[in-house]
């Protein structure tokens, strides 16, 4: 019984009912940016803030008097005081934009450098105020409108915004549901301005994730598949659980989620035994459907009529066919045989035996798979295909260095510096140290030099 409670606790938090036609809202007014967005101080270092710069603008060749005298590019500006106030520099960045179109300009004027990140004038203000010219120039704007979001951040309760409290703006009643939300209306408080901000942010710094990741929003119910490109629902707690585990669900802002088109959904679970309206039963193999040939097969492979499930006739267009299950199907749905002469091991599907080089790579993709015991003879039978790799989404390591990898698509896809792997999400904890027999079975793929 505990563990039936535990199973629907996990299934009602992480599973709710995922419609395919739901269309999420581009601009949540009560959620802007996480968190995390707004203090990642570590997101980009000084040579990512110039390269950003040199890209989209002419602001990276811009020079300026820090406060202590010293002349700084831009780039040096915003990594110093996004560093000492632990404020994202993509934050900064954004609200350049914002404010004063900075990023994006080739040809800056003056005084949009005078008053870059727009702080200390409001809706009411002349830009003459005497009151505010101590905050006048480009190097003031970064550090004052860094130091005052911490400030935002460390006194909550000195404002009248505050996270889970209703507050109008602009006729409309907002309740954030947390604190950079919060910064963000008492820094502009308009819903005009923080869409705008909304928009540029999702513009600039949208994360994109190689294939085979599992992604769930911040806040959000739901978790999806990364893969071709877009974002596939799970819609059942079986459907995940049968291909993946929880550990490999990263959090990510709900903007990062959205930037993918949503694709087919996963409904069963793999292996699952389907039957059409016409009677026809096929056996589930990730997004492939085959056909089992006949009643007299199903029940000689050791399929049970309990395990049936029906389905609409337009429920099954979206997958592809394969080849029929018939009597010389060979363990259709998989199984991990050892060959007692030489202590090999094959995961053998449809008459392909795909060898295990090493108990690691078992352990992590067929875990709950039993091994039984052949004789050479027996596995000599079956076809010869590629090695068993591990799943897509898996951490890897070796002892030999320091380099980590993601599997996606069977590669490995080195993570290039700490930066990016905290900023994607993933957690250190999830690093999985293994051989290098088993890091050799998986091809170089393409390294993850850059997240937008």
């Amino acid at each position: 019984m505990k563990f039936l409670k535990y199973f629907i606790f996990v299934f009602l938090l992480l599973f709710p009912i995922i419609s395919n036609s739901a269309v999420l809202p581009n601009f949540d007014e009560n959620y802007i940016i996480s968190d995390f967005d707004l203090t990642n101080s570590s997101s980009m270092n000084e040579q990512d803030i110039q390269f950003f710069l040199d890209r989209l603008g002419s602001l990276g060749e811009k020079k300026f008097i820090d406060l202590d005298g010293s002349l700084k590019k831009a780039s040096e500006i915003i990594y110093k005081y996004s560093l000492e106030f632990g404020i994202n520099p993509q934050y900064i960045l954004v609200t350049l934009q914002k404010e004063q179109s900075l990023i994006e300009s080739s040809d800056i004027k003056q005084s949009q450098l005078d008053w870059a990140m727009g702080y200390a004038v409001c809706d009411s203000c002349s830009k003459d105020d005497p009151q505010i010219q101590k905050y006048k120039g480009f190097v003031k704007q970064i550090y004052y409108a860094s130091r005052r979001n911490r400030y935002y951040i460390d006194n909550p309760l000195e404002f009248a915004i505050k996270v889970g409290k209703p507050y109008l703006i602009d006729g409309v009643y907002v309740i954030p549901k947390n604190q950079a939300t919060v910064n963000l209306y008492i820094y502009t408080p308009h819903l005009h301005g923080n869409r705008n901000f909304h928009y540029i942010w999702n513009s600039y710094f949208t994360k994109f994730y190689p294939d085979g990741t599992i992604l769930q929003a911040f806040g959000e119910d739901g978790v999806w598949l990364i893969q071709n490109s877009k974002r596939r629902p799970f819609l059942t707690a079986t459907s995940f659980f049968s291909r993946y585990n929880s550990d490999v669900i990263i959090n990510v802002s709900k903007f990062d989620l959205e930037k993918y088109e949503i694709g087919s959904p996963i409904k069963y679970p793999n292996y699952s035994l389907l039957r059409n309206e016409n009677g026809t039963i096929y056996l589930l193999d990730d997004d492939t459907i085959r056909q089992i040939s006949s009643w007299e097969v199903f029940m000689k492979i050791g399929f049970s009529p309990y395990e049936i499930i029906n389905v609409l006739n337009n429920e099954l267009l979206e997958y592809k066919k394969g080849n029929f299950v018939n009597e010389a199907s060979i363990y259709p749905t998989g199984a991990v045989l050892k060959n007692i002469s030489n202590n090999k091991m094959y995961y053998v599907q449809d008459g392909i035996k795909h060898e295990i080089i090493t108990m690691e790579i078992y352990n992590y993709s067929k875990p709950n798979y039993p091994i039984f015991e052949k004789e050479s003879s027996e596995l000599d039978v079956y076809k010869t295909g590629v090695k068993l790799k591990l799943p897509d989404g898996f951490l890897i390591k070796t002892d030999l260095n320091s380099r980590i990898y993601v599997i996606s698509n069977g590669e490995k896809r080195e993570i290039k510096s700490k930066e990016i792997f905290e900023t994607l999400g993933y957690k250190w904890e999830n690093i999985k140290t293994v051989s290098e027999e088993t890091l050799s079975a998986h091809p170089l793929g393409f390294p993850i030099e850059n997240i937008y």
